[in-house]
């Protein structure tokens, strides 16, 4: 939904033609604005804060207290544009962006259930597109941008520059957690309580065991994002027909 909701502030605030829609628009911007950020609110939690709203409302009532929240998060996946739009709806928002190898990636794409019926080429061009539509972020002075590799193998630079960037407290914990979980692996169950750098580590290398065809696809195709992101690919291919 986010997306969407970014999609329709960018015409609304943005656009070229944004003014134009806004004197044909009954509903004053700022109503039309907060019925937005309800909808947003209410997708998550629900009417009056859902489950979450539910069990924590009599504990506000036998204590006394407001629940204030410093911070929502939400994992979202919008362009260059759609988060312009969103950032008008929401001034203070800021955004985390990890990306990861494309080797890694399609490799693991391969073997989930969910992506795994698409052909090599389509997995390599799903990864190689993200990658450049995505990489406004890189640049944007409201966007962090780390590496899946950094974020496993420095975890704990990796973690203090967020708590950083979003201006948090240090916290122990999810630093112990991501240490320690690893989440579907390669579409298997999720692994918990052992030494995710290690398990990571250990692993063949994820090309090993591509066909020629397969690596050379892969070159042609996320070469260009490989280099963009400061990925090397470490095999070599020979042009089709040698």
């Amino acid at each position: 939904i986010f997306q969407h909701l970014g999609e329709i502030m960018y015409w609304f605030r943005l656009s070229p033609g944004a003014s134009n829609r806004q004197k044909t628009f009954r509903m004053p911007m700022s109503v039309f604005e907060e019925r937005l950020r309800r909808v947003a609110f209410e997708t998550v939690f629900g009417r009056g804060g859902g489950l979450v709203g539910a069990v924590l409302a009599p504990l506000r009532q036998r204590y006394n207290k407001t629940w204030t929240a410093r911070r929502w998060v939400v994992k979202a996946h919008p362009t260059e544009r759609q988060a312009q739009g969103l950032v008008t709806l929401y001034p203070s928002a800021q955004f985390l962006y990890m990306y990861r190898n494309g080797i890694d990636t399609v490799a693991s794409r391969t073997k989930f259930e969910g992506f795994r019926k698409a052909s090599f080429e389509e997995q390599c061009r799903v990864w190689s597109d993200s990658a450049q539509q995505f990489s406004y972020l890189a640049l944007w002075k409201r966007a962090l941008a780390f590496s899946h590799e950094e974020f496993v193998g420095q975890r704990d630079v990796a973690f203090n520059s967020i708590y950083e960037f979003l201006r948090l407290e240090h916290e122990e914990k999810p630093i112990e957690f991501a240490a320690s979980t690893l989440v579907h692996p390669q579409g298997d169950p999720t692994l918990r309580g052992i030494d995710v750098s290690t398990v990571l580590g250990t692993r063949p290398a994820a090309w090993s065991a591509w066909s020629d065809s397969e690596r050379r696809t892969f070159k042609e195709i996320c070469a260009s994002a490989m280099d963009q992101l400061g990925y090397q690919i470490p095999f070599s291919v020979t042009k089709a027909g040698e």
